[in-house]
């Protein structure tokens, strides 16, 4: 018998002949195109540990997957032995709407946490680019974020407390459950962007925020290099509750304007300004944001697009 069917066979034992994936099954876990040997689906941490454990006395490859989303990132591997999907790990172990916290398994679908922390008016502040597979263990573990880090910050910000499994298959705790938990090393923050290279995620607390009453996107069109300098200035030293900044290229430009069906005039670049506030805040800020872009000095007045 051969290592990888000695492997096979423990692993089975364990989890069960479902939870076992070899074959063309496997092949639909690839990293970054290299179809795996196998691909295991533990159920719970306890799998888990009893995975890499196995994994590890055989001295195989193991690469930790959540929804798939980012398996491109990193350097593409040689071979793979074995992919451990998070993906059955998807419970909402604690949530204190009061506390603004909330504790979640790594499989749990981004989508999916949002939806049901949105029924307490609240979120929780990444906002990656996001496929209906992406977990929150694939975030926290590729450090993905996306426009509203400018307000909210990334991932650092938002992780209060994480499980993790290391390859011999010991349990570790850090952080804590309450945004005030830090003595001694934050060591939330080795794990945050490593890929599942140090270790597996099984459980995180994170951080929550309250929902914006409203949004509204305001875009600056300009048609010079040489006004971009201005308009940040100008724009960046308003009292707006501002929660994303973001510049476009004119490919992204004709891209949105084809999305929205709003036309444009076709410039070089764009702002994009996205504000947060109560209805009558936002048109304060709208107001006071085309003010200030009429009264800066640009080499072509820019076009401004709003979209609420």
């Amino acid at each position: 018998m051969s290592t990888l069917e000695a492997l096979a066979a423990a692993l089975e034992s364990v989890l069960g002949s479902t939870a076992l994936l070899t074959g063309s099954a496997a092949a639909a876990y690839a990293i970054d195109g290299v179809a795996p040997s196998m691909a295991v689906l533990p159920a719970d941490a306890e799998q888990v540990a009893a995975v890499l454990r196995l994994a590890g006395e055989q001295q195989m490859t193991v690469f930790p997957r959540g929804g798939g989303s980012h398996t491109w990132l990193g350097q593409t591997p040689q071979q793979a032995d074995l992919v451990l999907s998070v993906q059955r790990l998807q419970q909402q172990l604690a949530y204190e709407p009061a506390d603004m916290t909330t504790t979640v398994q790594a499989g749990v679908r981004m989508t999916d946490l949002q939806q049901t922390l949105g029924q307490s008016g609240q979120f929780l502040a990444l906002d990656p680019p996001l496929t209906p597979t992406t977990t929150i263990g694939g975030v926290v573990a590729a450090n993905k974020s996306g426009p509203r880090r400018l307000l909210y910050g990334t991932a650092r910000d938002v992780l209060l407390g994480l499980t993790v499994v290391t390859l011999d298959g010991k349990r570790t705790r850090v952080g804590g459950r309450v945004v005030k938990n830090v003595t001694g090393y934050d060591m939330n923050k080795l794990y945050i962007g490593s890929l599942g290279t140090l270790a597996v995620l099984v459980e995180m607390t994170l951080k929550l925020h309250p929902l914006p009453p409203g949004e509204a996107t305001i875009g600056v069109e300009y048609a010079h290099d040489a006004d971009l300098l201005p308009l940040l200035q100008a724009i960046l030293h308003l009292p707006l509750r501002l929660n994303s900044l973001e510049l476009l290229n004119g490919a992204a430009c004709a891209a949105l304007a084809a999305d929205t069906g709003v036309p444009m005039a076709q410039r070089s670049s764009m702002l994009l300004v996205r504000l947060e506030g109560a209805p009558e805040v936002l048109q304060s800020q709208e107001r006071r944001l085309r003010d200030t872009l009429r009264r800066t000095v640009l080499r072509q007045p820019p076009a401004v697009y709003l979209w609420s």
